[in-house]
């Protein structure tokens, strides 16, 4: 079996070292607080570390602490809330009683902040193996591990390499847990994966010391990826985008979390419903557009934070709402004149289908002004209300939408004709 196959059968837990201290010479105000309880992502950053971990694989999440604070517990419980299996440790003798049996162990630096990429790079190969930099390229606060390397803030280790470790730290007197065990971890010979130049010039690896330097990765890491590139309207590519990419930063650093978000977006969509059964167009309309702005925030937040946020049928709730607003509206007013009784409902199935094609992935060769969105058909047909012919804007709108089918449908990739060998081309090629 290869190495990289090897270590993505190997099960395997996670230890956080967490007791270092803000760096006096930063000049915070959180000088002497913990670098694990900085804030970082709306959370504390030992928290967003047991949240990569455990969405790395890691079956169980140790913290390595000096003392439990207040800060500490309260994470521990919100990562238990989310089904995270998570525990605080003091000692070597704690730790060797947490950690499961012939696991390997993700050992995670104090106060590092690496991209996702990186921990399911260590995770899937077979310890040990150790995440590294150059020296030559990085800051002196990185922990050196030899004229060439300074260790990145990720490792695995093998479990009787880990037990072993845990046995020589109750010998001694006075021990740093982290450098301990990276220093019995070099002695191994271990594999290293080396962080390339660009990637660390791009802020993937990050050695957080005060509360400014964590507050400046996070802008730099979360303001972007939180709709994909493609595969949306233009309404969700040019307005939702933008504003939700200058939302989340700004919530999360007031550490509001998605689930009351989430809430007001349902809320929001409802009262659209209500509004929309008395045949009030554009205040409906307005109020969908809101709920699905509000609950794409909310999903946004709750991936840059990587937390486990419910999905499923809740992720359905608003774009129904405001389905069900579409067919209510239909069947109001002049719009009758244009098709009869079920304007809304011709509407509402043609927006499904394309909502169900961008919801499973078959709209993400599409460019954005191909696809009638949910949020598309709703900003159009605002823009028909004020123009006083919401009967034409609801004929033209499902129009836009089953055209929308119909290039999925033409667009999507097709096998080579069976007869001559020749990729079928798809919408763009012709």
């Amino acid at each position: 079996m290869s190495t990289i196959d090897r270590g993505c059968v190997l099960p395997f837990a996670a230890v956080i070292s967490a007791s270092a201290t803000v760096s006096q010479d930063h000049g915070d105000h959180d000088d002497g607080a913990l670098r694990a309880t900085l804030i970082y992502a709306g959370q504390t950053l030992v928290e967003y570390q047991a949240r990569q971990a455990a969405e790395a694989g890691a079956g169980h999440i140790s913290i390595h602490v000096s003392a439990i604070s207040a800060a500490l517990s309260r994470s521990v419980d919100r990562l238990t809330a989310d089904g995270i299996n998570v525990s605080l440790v003091r000692s070597a003798a704690e730790l060797r009683q947490t950690i499961p049996p012939d696991s390997d162990i993700l050992l995670i630096g104090d106060g590092i902040i690496a991209a996702q990429s990186w921990y399911a790079e260590i995770a899937r190969r077979a310890a040990p193996v150790l995440l590294v930099v150059n020296d030559r390229v990085t800051e002196p606060e990185f922990e050196r591990i030899d004229a060439q390397h300074r260790w990145a803030g990720l490792a695995r280790l093998n479990f009787r390499h880990m037990m072993d470790t845990l046995d020589t730290l109750d010998v001694l007197a006075d021990w740093d847990f982290q450098s301990t065990l990276l220093r019995h971890a070099v002695q191994t010979d271990p594999a290293r994966v080396i962080v390339n130049d660009e990637a660390l010039f791009k802020g993937e690896i990050i050695l957080v010391g005060s509360q400014t330097t964590a507050d400046a990765a996070e802008r730099h890491s979360l303001t972007t990826g939180s709709i994909p590139a493609s595969g949306f309207g233009w309404v969700e590519q040019y307005l939702f985008v933008p504003l939700v990419d200058w939302a989340i930063p700004a919530l999360l650093r007031r550490q509001v979390p998605p689930v009351p978000l989430r809430t007001g977006a349902f809320a929001l969509s409802a009262t659209g419903l209500v509004i929309a059964s008395f045949g009030l167009t554009w205040p409906a309309l307005l109020f969908f557009i809101l709920g699905l702005v509000v609950d794409t925030v909310a999903v946004g937040m709750a991936k840059s934070a990587r937390r486990r946020e419910q999905s499923g049928w809740r992720d359905l709730i608003c774009p129904v709402l405001a389905l069900l607003g579409l067919i209510l509206l239909g069947m109001h007013g002049q719009v009758n004149q244009v098709s009869g009784l079920f304007t809304g409902l011709y509407l509402a199935a043609s927006i499904t289908i394309v909502e169900l094609s961008v919801r499973t992935g078959k709209a993400l060769h599409m460019r954005a002004w191909m696809i009638c969105s949910l949020g598309t058909a709703l900003i159009l047909l605002l823009l028909f209300r004020f123009a006083g012919m919401l009967d034409l804007g609801f004929a033209v709108t499902t129009l836009f939408a089953l055209a929308s089918v119909a290039m999925i449908v033409l667009a999507r990739p097709v096998a080579d004709n069976p007869q001559t060998g020749i990729p079928t081309k798809d919408i763009h090629s012709l």
